[in-house]
């Protein structure tokens, strides 16, 4: 999960901080991080948007690796303003749940981050925001507003039949890799079509864009596997002995 320890914005300007992206060492295990409609047509075209299920529903996310510590912040050196996912550019910030996004509090994730990890202020020395923080806090804010329409567009896809488990292997060397809990649109374009005609009738623009988008980003599918590829020949690399070592001795 995204947030592990949620907490309201520190009252006292003096202690708030915040770290990089890259710090945290629960998001670099992360390979699924939620999206939300307003940002899906920039981020189709660099992952893999499907729908991961999470208890009773289904959420909209981009898949940025395929194992824990290949996905898109497991690089350290990572920043929130070089990733262009709103929910990691928003890192740790948050809203409350609720009806109405602007008037929900903003919550922080004091999660655990990496040692040595350099803290970066939170305020400045007249109490108000840094420029980190209100970069953060103005990606929360989108990110809050488009939350409710993408869940309630999933909603309904989801109910009118749309939707099929996401069941795939990839084969790297001896390694079988597979990812479960996952969901696509139906591959059946009839079905597709006739079901999902009263929705944009209902929905408008917006659920044609959702499903297009859905569907292209399914191509960077390729881009994964040919990284995770050269992640695991390199860590195959590493840990294979060397010759002449105690393991290949006759």
């Amino acid at each position: 999960m995204l947030y592990s320890n949620l907490q309201p914005l520190p009252r006292d300007t003096k202690t708030g901080v915040l770290y990089r992206v890259g710090d945290y060492p629960h998001i670099a295990s992360l390979v699924a991080i939620p999206v939300v409609l307003v940002e899906i047509g920039n981020i189709a075209r660099e992952f893999p948007v499907v729908w991961q299920s999470m208890g009773d529903r289904l959420s909209l996310v981009a898949l940025t690796g395929l194992a824990p510590g290949t996905g898109l912040s497991a690089n350290r050196d990572i920043t929130n303003e070089d990733i262009s996912l709103l929910a990691l550019k928003a890192y740790p910030f948050t809203v409350a749940p609720g009806d109405y996004a602007a008037s929900r509090p903003v919550l922080v994730d004091h999660a655990e981050v990496r040692p040595g990890a350099q803290p970066i202020n939170m305020y400045d020395s007249h109490g108000r925001f840094t420029r980190d923080a209100l970069m953060r806090l103005a990606a929360t804010r989108v990110f809050a507003h488009s939350q409710a329409k993408t869940a309630r567009f999933s909603q309904l896809l989801h109910a009118a039949g749309l939707m099929q488990p996401w069941e795939f292997a990839l084969q790297f060397g001896e390694r079988t890799l597979s990812l479960a809990g996952l969901y696509t649109l139906t591959r059946d374009t009839q079905a597709l079509y006739e079901k999902l005609t009263p929705l944009v009738e209902e929905l408008g623009h917006e659920i044609v864009q959702l499903v297009e988008a859905h569907e292209i980003s399914l191509f960077r599918m390729n881009d994964l596997a040919r990284s995770f590829a050269t992640i695991s020949s390199a860590w195959t690399q590493i840990r294979a002995p060397a010759a002449g070592s105690a393991d290949n001795a006759p």
